[in-house]
This record gives structure tokens, sequence and C-alpha cells, in this order.
């Protein structure tokens, strides 16, 4: 499987993602915070791991694919 390509959009600006964000940094940290106190513990453990179809760019009909509409990149 080769390695997909990433979408950059020429006219999109990085200040309007959510990871820019710094009140969303600290909302998604406190909701992780109270989320490992329910658990006792971090139940997410850390993987690194990127599931890309087996049949990606392959000539396959789509009454066959299981999420056929979906739309292509």
């Amino acid at each position: 499987v080769t390695p997909r390509k990433k979408f950059k959009c020429p006219e999109c600006t990085n200040t309007e993602m959510l990871s820019a964000d710094l009140n969303h940094m600290r909302e998604r940290s406190a909701c992780i915070d109270r989320f490992s106190k329910i658990y006792g513990r971090m139940p997410l453990r850390t993987v690194e791991f990127r599931a890309d179809p087996v049949l990606f760019r392959d000539n396959f009909p789509d009454k066959l694919k299981r999420y056929n509409d979906i739309g292509s990149l």
C-alpha cells in the first residue's frame, strides 16, 4: 500500500483549525482528566496505527463496497 497524500486547501487558513484554539485545548484536557477520574486510571492507550484500505485506487464495483456512499477523495 502506498502512502496516502494529505490534502492541503490553498484557500484555508490555519487559524480556523480546532487545534489552534487554546480554549479548545483547555476544555479537552479537562474532559480527559474527568474521564480518567471516572475510571480511576487512563483507559485510553497511545497507539500509532493507520488503517488504509487495501483496495485504495483499485477498480472495485460499488455494489461490493461496504461503504459505497462515502465518496472519493
